[in-house]
Parts: structure tokens; C-alpha cells; sequence
């Protein structure tokens, strides 16, 4: 039975978690871009564009996520946008749940599928306007 009364623990514990997955997605995104540079890490190229000659809605999203990397916000959006989506996204969850630890209660986040909506309408509009020849191909 619900009460409506906060539970701080609990609410704190989800906080922590929230903290704790991003940092680990930060950390794999740093490890990835640091072994793709060494050469490390090969990049292979796109299944789908090897047999239909079609951009998919994730090409470039590696050589976006390095270009993010350098701060090369421009090239990045031109790559692809999605690493550009999912870190401004990750800013935003680590800023809603850094104030939910700090002020105690949790923010209630109901709009997040929403923005996975809105991820995957930019990615398939990117998609279009690359296989139509509006954006220049990779």
C-alpha cells in the first residue's frame, strides 16, 4: 500500500545507482575511444552500407563519439548525432539525480521515455536526410 510518504533510503539508494551507471557508461565510452584510437580497437565497417549501399541509423556514431571526445561538437552532429543526444541526456539524469542526493528526496523523472522517443525520431530523420542525399554521407 502506497502512502505517499518519501522513503529516503530507498530514494537514495536509486540516486546512488543512477550515479553509478552513468559513471560506469562513462568510463566504457572513455576505454572505447581510447582503444579506437590506439588501434587497439578496430573499426569495422557497417553491415548494412557494405550491402545496400544505405547509411543505418548508427553510422558514424564511433567516429561521432571521438570527434565528441575532442570537443569537436560540429563534426560529432555531422557523424551522427547520438553520442551528442546521449550525452547531453546523461548530463541531465546525473544533474536530476545529484540534487535528488543532495536535497534528500527524489525527483520524479516521468518524461524519460520520451526522450527515447525523441532519440530514436532524431536518429531515424538523420537517417532520411543521409540516405537522401540532404546530409553528406560519411
Amino acid at each position: 500500500m502506497h502512502t505517499g510518504i518519501a522513503q529516503p533510503n530507498r530514494d537514495r539508494r536509486v540516486s546512488v545507482g543512477y550515479l553509478v551507471a552513468c559513471a560506469a557508461l562513462i568510463t566504457l565510452a572513455t576505454t572505447l575511444v581510447f582503444l579506437i584510437q590506439r588501434g587497439i580497437l578496430p573499426m569495422w565497417p557497417c553491415a548494412l552500407h557494405e550491402l545496400t549501399g544505405l547509411y543505418c541509423l548508427t553510422c558514424g556514431a564511433t567516429r561521432a563519439a571521438v570527434a565528441l571526445w575532442h570537443l569537436r561538437l560540429m563534426e560529432s552532429l555531422l557523424f551522427n548525432p547520438l553520442p551528442i543526444l546521449l550525452a547531453l541526456s546523461m548530463l541531465v539524469v546525473i544533474g536530476f539525480e545529484s540534487a535528488a542526493l543532495i536535497g534528500g528526496r527524489r525527483i520524479r523523472v516521468d518524461w524519460i521515455p520520451w526522450t527515447a522517443l525523441m532519440h530514436v525520431c532524431v536518429l531515424f530523420i538523420f537517417f532520411v536526410l543521409r540516405n537522401t542525399g540532404v546530409l553528406p554521407g560519411i
